[in-house]
């Protein structure tokens, strides 16, 4: 621990979340690792540049901060549609995306933990500016884009079965950076497309737009005159990038439009 050795009640450890997130991580490889073959995943992965690897991320962060509060049950679906626009390469990569995402965020919970007494108020001002530039550069440090090899634990990816009309990857061509940006461009076509029908669902208006989420299945897009404008689901979530507050179960949400132009 870093800081003031005084707990105050409110001060309270987050194990469970980092637990959480680990056992989220490593079902959702053996979900991955069920519908797609995630060794050939780990092949172009490691094919990547860091460049590659940050601009998939780069597009698809709200997508993957969106697909982590789904359950489950609705995470398939997901994968499916993406699937179905993009390919079961980009699926894969998507899916792999959120495991090192999970991977993360359990790293940075362990590491909030540590630093818990730093980042409240109570200590000296030198001891806690030490504290958090610590803190920081551990948080750089975790957030790195690795293949996350301990969620693949209990899945031996090297004995997959594959089609034999698609031959085994460990005798095939080794995957290059080039082979690889093919899945890279996928992701960000989908991304770009899911962004031009999100532009087409709602109207143009000078001031900023808010979305209402009534329900993890409705979202609904008021002005600021509250005045209802029309938007679906799953077109408007990937834009609720600001939460500016909460009323009852009605979450509030500025809605933040990608437009190429502004309007005139």
């Amino acid at each position: 621990m870093y800081g003031r050795s005084k707990r105050h009640p409110h001060e309270k450890a987050m194990s469970s979340y980092e637990e959480f997130a680990w056992r989220d991580a490593g079902e959702l490889a053996m979900m991955a690792a069920a519908d797609f073959k995630m060794s050939a995943a780990r092949d172009q992965f490691e094919a990547m540049s860091a460049e590659q690897k940050i601009r998939i991320e780069d597009a698809c962060r709200s997508m993957i901060e969106d697909f982590l509060r789904r359950t489950d049950s609705q995470r398939p679906a997901v994968l499916r549609k993406i699937a179905k626009a993009a390919g079961d390469e980009a699926a894969a990569m998507f899916a792999v995306f959120a495991i090192v995402a999970l991977v993360r965020v359990r790293e940075v919970l362990e590491l909030r933990d540590r630093y818990m007494y730093a980042l409240a108020p109570g200590s000296g001002n030198r001891e806690t500016c030490a504290a958090i530039y610590a803190f920081q550069q551990e948080v750089i440090e975790a957030s790195g884009i690795e293949w996350p090899d301990d969620a693949f634990d209990d899945i031996d990816l090297d004995e997959e079965e594959y089609d034999d009309e698609d031959g085994d990857p460990r005798r095939s061509t080794q995957v290059t950076e080039a082979g690889a940006e093919r899945v890279v461009v996928k992701l960000e076509k989908m991304v770009a497309e899911q962004a031009r029908r999100a532009r087409e669902a709602v109207e143009v208006v000078r001031e900023p737009l808010f979305a209402v989420h009534a329900s993890p299945s409705k979202v609904f897009c008021l002005d600021p005159a509250g005045r209802l404008v029309r938007g679906t689901n799953e077109k408007l979530r990937p834009l609720c990038h600001s939460p500016i507050g909460q009323s009852g179960s009605l979450k509030i949400w500025k809605l933040n439009l990608p437009w190429s132009e502004s309007p005139t």
